[in-house]
C-alpha cells in the first residue's frame, strides 16, 4: 500500500493494546509508517498522552487533527478504525473509505476475546498476514533512579475520571505503602495522574508530573509495579515489567496483562466482574475491589521479590 491512515479516540490502555496492530499495518505501507488521525471533537486529557506517544514512536509518520487539518483521501489505500470508541466526522471519513471487511465490536463477555486480539483482527482484515509484532515502546532518557534504596516499588491507582471507571480504584493503597516499606524497606514511588495517590505515603511522588514516555523510563527501573486495571498497567505489560494487577469490575478476558511477569489478583466475589452488564453501571459499593486485601497483595509481592529477601 502507498499509505495507511489510522483513527483513534479512546483511552490510553486501548491505544497501548492497539500498538501491535498499528505496527502490523504500518509494515504494509511503502514508508513502513502510518498517519494517525485524532478527531478535534475528542478533547479530554488522554489525547495529549496519545500525541506524546505518537511524537516519539517511529511507527507514526504524523498526527492529523481532523477536520482542523485536512485529510487528502486519495493519498491513502488503507483505513484502520475500530468499531468502538469512535464517533463524529473522523469516523465518517473512515467509513466512506474503508476497503476491507468490517470487524464488529466484540461481545466482550460472551466472546472472551482479548482487546489486543480484536485489534489484530482488524489488521488481518486489512490484509496483514504476519505474526503479532513485538512493540518497542519509546522511552525517555529521564528520570534516572540512581542512588535510591532497593527494592523500588511503583504504585498506581489509576482509572479514567468518570463515575463508571472510578470503580476500578483500590482503597487500600495507603496501608499497602506503609506495609511494603516496613517489610521490604526500599523506595515506594507513585505514578499516574495527580491526586490518585494523594493520601499514600510515598518516597518519590511522580503523579501528574511526567510525560508518558518518562513514566515508561521510571517503570523500566522498578523491581515491582502494583497497579489497578488502568493505562499504565498496559504500558508495563507491553514492556514486560514485574507487576501485580488488581481487578474488580472489569473483564480479565478483555483487559488482563499477558506478560508472564504479571500476576492478576481478584476478590473472587460472584458478582465480579460485572463489566458490560447493567450491574456495572448501577453498583454503588465496590466490594470487588475492597475485598482484595493488603495481605493478598503482600503475599504476591513477597513471592515476586523473593530474590531480594533471600539475597
Amino acid at each position: 500500500m502507498r499509505a495507511i491512515a489510522a483513527h483513534f479516540a479512546n483511552g490510553l490502555g486501548n491505544f497501548l493494546m492497539m500498538m501491535p496492530a498499528l505496527q502490523a499495518i504500518a509494515s504494509m505501507a511503502e514508508s513502513k509508517k502510518i498517519d494517525l488521525v485524532l478527531p478535534d471533537e475528542w478533547n479530554d486529557y488522554r489525547k495529549e498522552l496519545i500525541e506524546d506517544i505518537a511524537e516519539a514512536w517511529p511507527v507514526i509518520n504524523r498526527v492529523i487533527h481532523y477536520p482542523r487539518e485536512n485529510v487528502k483521501e486519495e493519498d491513502y489505500d488503507g483505513w484502520y478504525w475500530t468499531a468502538h470508541g469512535s464517533s463524529g466526522q473522523a469516523l465518517q471519513l473512515f467509513l466512506r473509505n474503508m476497503k476491507h471487511r468490517a470487524v464488529a465490536r466484540p461481545a466482550w463477555r460472551a466472546s472472551l476475546i482479548h482487546e489486543s486480539d480484536h485489534y489484530m483482527e482488524i489488521a488481518h482484515a486489512l490484509g496483514y498476514k504476519g505474526p503479532v509484532p513485538v512493540v518497542e515502546f519509546p522511552i525517555a532518557q529521564y528520570p534516572v533512579l540512581n542512588g535510591i534504596e532497593r527494592p523500588v516499588i511503583a504504585l498506581c491507582n489509576g482509572a479514567f475520571k468518570t463515575q463508571e471507571w472510578e470503580k476500578k480504584h483500590w482503597p487500600h493503597f495507603p496501608k499497602l505503602a506503609k506495609t511494603l516499606k516496613l517489610y521490604f524497606g526500599g523506595t515506594i514511588i507513585g505514578v499516574g495522574r495527580q491526586n490518585e495517590l494523594h493520601d499514600v505515603p510515598l518516597s518519590i511522588d511522580y503523579t501528574g508530573r511526567l510525560k508518558i514516555i518518562e513514566v515508561a523510563k521510571v517503570l523500566k527501573q522498578v523491581d515491582l509495579f502494583i497497579t489497578t486495571d488502568t493505562g499504565l498497567m498496559h504500558l508495563a505489560d507491553l514492556m514486560n515489567i514485574p507487576m501485580i494487577t488488581l481487578f474488580g469490575p472489569t473483564l480479565t478476558s478483555k483487559n488482563a496483562p499477558r506478560s508472564q511477569q504479571a500476576v492478576v489478583l481478584q476478590s473472587g466475589l460472584p458478582c465480579a466482574p460485572c463489566q458490560d452488564t447493567t450491574r456495572f453501571y448501577n453498583c454503588q459499593h465496590y466490594v470487588c475491589m475492597e475485598n482484595i486485601s493488603v495481605g493478598d497483595v503482600m503475599a504476591s509481592a513477597k513471592d515476586k521479590l523473593r530474590w531480594r529477601i533471600e539475597r
